[in-house]
């Protein structure tokens, strides 16, 4: 009896089965398709970020144990941001090499001249060290040894275009660096053209720094330089103020001497170099001034600090250092230290009390 239904029954089969979309319903498909990826990529963006920010933080953590090494293998003494040790009797391992790899003009950071990167590098970084000598300078490849004592750098690491030099080019795991920040450079100097040194060597933020791991600056208080009228290094870098740092030659600052090691900064995220001037035109993010500015918001809208006592913060935007430190950096002060208005209590000029 149900055989005659038979046909009925495979041609509704065959007419469903050959139905194909209608223009309306793929126009529907995707605009939620739109819909779905206009909430979901700022979230997924957002948490890309956070990603980077909470690995920032431990490798800020990171620096902040191996400088509390450093401090009790050197009588207290907190790491250099910068030193200058030629002519000195014992210049130890650190940059005892000159880095022949900067090739802005004449810059060229001789042996014995480095910055607190190198020196952690050296002491905490051996097996980052022996990976990256495997790579050789392509003009100077007698010299393959440079990696063991000073930090890698851009100027050699990361063009990823290998279009300004042969030799130049990214190196695999460059962003896993524990002396940088996870997140990436995307800045560069406004009047920037071609490669810089970054700072103290240079001006900073060449575009062979666009797409490597963001800079952790040290604050230039913590400079350690022989005396410039005795062939030593000057002392001003991009964005230093003479009138409100410390010009004292052959000077080591000790934890002992420090008025508040848990407010005292040493690092922020910056996109000019490994050292930032302890001088209010740095933190200054409204001005035009070339070397203004220089810290870097790379986690829209904040950036991270490392203090002295060794623990890392988040902070939230600002545009002068009067926002961070209030009137206690400034040179002279209200006599009465219960008018000043100390901003967020941070501390970047001036550590020492009374200085």
């Amino acid at each position: 009896m149900l055989k005659p239904m038979e046909p009925c029954m495979s041609f509704f089969v065959r007419r469903v089965s050959n139905r194909a979309f209608t223009i309306v319903e793929l126009l529907t498909v995707m605009a939620v398709i739109a819909i779905l990826s206009a909430i979901l990529l700022p979230v997924l963006g957002g948490v890309i970020r956070s990603g980077e920010q909470a690995e920032s933080l431990n490798r800020m953590r990171q620096i902040g144990q191996w400088m509390q090494l450093y401090a009790q293998d050197s009588n207290d003494v907190v790491l250099p941001s910068r030193f200058d040790y030629r002519g000195q009797r014992f210049a130890g391992k650190a940059a005892s090499l000159p880095n022949s790899r900067f090739t802005q003009f004449d810059v060229e950071p001789s042996a014995g001249r480095g910055t607190w990167a190198d020196i952690l590098w050296v002491r905490n970084c051996q097996a980052e060290a022996d990976y990256v000598t495997s790579r050789h300078d392509p003009v100077d490849p007698s010299d393959p040894q440079l990696f063991r004592v000073r930090a890698p750098d851009s100027m050699v690491w990361n063009d990823p275009s290998e279009a300004q030099n042969e030799g130049f080019g990214t190196l695999p795991d460059w962003d896993e660096n524990p002396l940088r920040s996870k997140s990436k450079d995307v800045k560069t100097s406004p009047n920037s053209v071609g490669r810089a040194a970054p700072v103290p060597y240079g001006p900073g933020a060449g575009i062979q720094d666009v797409g490597a791991p963001g800079y952790f600056a040290a604050n230039d208080w913590f400079r350690w330089l022989p005396d410039p009228d005795l062939d030593g290094e000057p002392w001003a870098i991009a964005g230093a103020i003479a009138a409100e740092s410390h010009q004292e030659w052959q000077r080591y600052w000790t934890f002992s001497q420090l008025g508040n090691t848990s407010k005292s900064m040493y690092l922020v995220d910056s996109w000019r170099g490994e050292v930032i001037a302890d001088s209010s035109l740095a933190f200054d993010m409204l001005s035009n001034n070339f070397f203004a500015g220089q810290v870097d918001f790379r986690y829209e809208p904040t950036c991270l600090m490392l203090f002295l006592d060794g623990h890392a913060e988040t902070i939230a935007p600002f545009d002068n250092i009067a926002e961070l430190e209030g009137v206690r950096g400034q040179a002279n002060p209200p006599a009465n230290p219960n008018n000043w208005d100390l901003g967020r209590g941070l501390w970047i000029r001036r550590l020492v009390e009374g200085y």
